[in-house]
């Protein structure tokens, strides 16, 4: 981003896909992209409504980055970056699914139900 000094320009971001889906146990990353904004804009992120907090288990590195590790189905919801500066606000959502362990059961269309 090329910065002019005394100049307030409201951030911009890059429009990602709505949707992300993951199996349980995988790590995820997802990814704000602020393209524009001066001053800087701060980037922040919420998970239904409430601020995202880094964990163990969740990382947000303050880029624009919020990884996710060993998810489980708790983890989804709608994600939400937000980047601000005091020209305004930009946002993103991002709905995240977690497919579970699914076991296949495999019939035998030719063995005799009784």
């Amino acid at each position: 981003m090329t910065c002019v000094e005394g100049v307030t320009v409201k951030p911009l971001m890059a429009r990602s896909s709505p949707n992300m889906e993951s199996i349980v146990g995988r790590d995820v990353k997802m990814t704000c992209v602020v393209l524009a904004g001066n001053p800087t804009p701060r980037i922040t992120w919420t998970r239904l409504g409430e601020a995202v907090s880094s964990s163990d288990r969740v990382v947000d590195d303050g880029s624009g980055n919020l990884y996710l590790r060993n998810v489980n189905v708790d983890d989804e919801g709608e994600y939400v970056c937000t980047a601000s500066n005091v020209g305004g606000t930009a946002s993103n959502s991002i709905t995240f699914n977690v497919l579970g362990n699914y076991r296949f059961l495999w019939l035998n269309p030719y063995s005799q139900v009784r």
